[in-house]
């Protein structure tokens, strides 16, 4: 199907069985995807753009008249109807004048096909075999090892290999959210969710909890039925209810988000961590988990209280423009914290301060969903200061070869650091 797409000579109902499978079947869109990626590397649709029509018939005729003839010679020569090429059999007869006047190139043939329009089937025939014919070593295109330096092409690559925010319902169903995808609804029972490239609203009566993952590459905003706006970061999940039950809102978080809460001081917010959780009322705050060990919580307006899962310490309460810091031998510390430092990635924007280089492939590896390796000790040791642009992969690699002298290259679906 994906060769009948590309060469134009899909039927309306596979072309909308593809995209009924590419919006619901992670599998099938996960091979889709591959294809896609494999065949832009090898420009299969520019090469099919320039083949010779003629030349391809002619290789399309020639095959067909030899499987002719030894039907004929095996005596299946009543079958010929069966062979889904035999229409064009009378091909056999004359090679094509591409000079023939119109009319007698329109003229109709014993089976009511004019020479136009055979060609054009023919020719359809012909696209689709070269392209299975370019594709034919696509195993070896996608296992084949290849080292790549050329920094706007590892960006080029890493920007196709985009993977997709997941949402799974509570009742088991995942859907997938393509980074280009177009805005869809679904139907859910009690209700709707309306999916976007970049967020989600839904207006739904179920309390059940359902998990959105966000993957490295990819950041996204979702609304909750009480109002609250939630920005989540790269390499996050959040579990939450599409309507909020009882005394509390209750949500969890792993990664990183930023929370605009909406009042109700009937129902306290609590945003549960995989160490601590959060109680307020309506405020706006960031919270980063990222850090294995520890939980940060940096309060812009409002106020927030925070707690430890595993103690009965009291909670840290927090005021605008201070951080509770909590790691889990030394508690909670609390300080004030610089904004541009703390919330610069709802801009797409990342600074760094005398990181080393192993630090810094670990946030490139969640900012642009790659794998990241560094190839030694010594240049993971390598300290650098500087500002990451998550929508401009080629500067940061440049200004880390030029500043660190760090060469990047691409190689079997990995960044490596050297």
């Amino acid at each position: 199907m994906y060769f009948e797409t590309i060469t134009g000579i899909i039927s309306p109902e596979d072309q909308s069985f593809v995209q009924q499978e590419l919006e619901d079947n992670a599998a099938f869109r996960q091979i889709w995807l591959t294809l896609e990626k494999e065949g832009q590397n090898l420009k299969v649709e520019e090469f099919s753009k320039l083949i010779d029509e003629n030349e391809a018939l002619q290789e399309v005729k020639t095959r067909l008249n030899q499987r002719q003839q030894d039907q004929r010679d095996a005596g299946n020569v009543n079958n010929l109807s069966d062979d889904p090429f035999a229409t064009a059999g009378n091909l056999k007869e004359r090679a094509i004048d591409t000079n023939e006047n119109k009319d007698s190139a329109n003229k109709p043939d014993a089976l009511g096909k004019t020479p136009s329009r055979m060609i054009r089937h023919m020719w359809r025939w012909a696209a689709a075999v070269f392209v299975l014919a370019c594709l034919s070593g696509l195993g070896y295109w996608i296992t084949r090892s290849e080292k790549i330096t050329n920094i706007e092409k590892i960006a080029s690559i890493v920007r196709q290999d985009k993977k997709e925010i997941e949402l799974q319902l509570a009742s088991g169903k995942k859907v997938a959210i393509a980074a280009q995808q177009p805005g869809r609804t679904i139907q859910i029972k009690g209700g709707a969710i309306a999916l976007n490239t970049d967020s989600l609203t839904f207006n739904a009566a179920d309390t059940a909890q359902n998990l959105l993952t966000v993957p490295g590459g990819r950041f996204y905003r979702i609304t909750l039925g009480d109002g609250t706006k939630i920005t989540l970061n790269s390499s996050t999940s959040l579990r939450f209810p599409f309507h909020f039950t009882g005394a509390t809102r209750e949500v969890y978080v792993d990664g990183e988000a930023y929370f605009s809460v909406t009042k109700d001081p009937a129902h306290p917010f609590i945003v549960h961590t995989p160490l601590t959780s959060i109680r307020v009322l309506g405020t706006k705050f960031n919270v980063n988990t990222y850090q294995k060990g520890a939980v940060k919580a940096a309060l812009v307006e409002g106020s927030i209280s925070t707690k430890d899962n595993s103690s009965a310490r009291k909670p840290i309460l927090l005021r605008p423009g201070n951080e509770a810091s909590f790691e889990v031998k030394n508690g909670f510390k609390t300080h004030a914290f610089d904004k541009d430092d703390v919330l610069s990635w709802l801009d797409g924007v990342y600074y760094f301060h005398n990181m080393t280089i192993d630090q810094l492939a670990k946030v490139i590896s969640r900012n642009f969903g790659v794998p990241v390796t560094v190839a030694d000790a010594k240049t993971g040791a390598r300290s650098v200061t500087g500002v990451m642009n998550r929508s401009n992969l080629p500067e940061l690699l440049s200004d880390l070869s030029v500043t660190a002298g760090v060469r990047p290259y691409y190689k079997d679906d990995h960044l490596y650091l050297q």
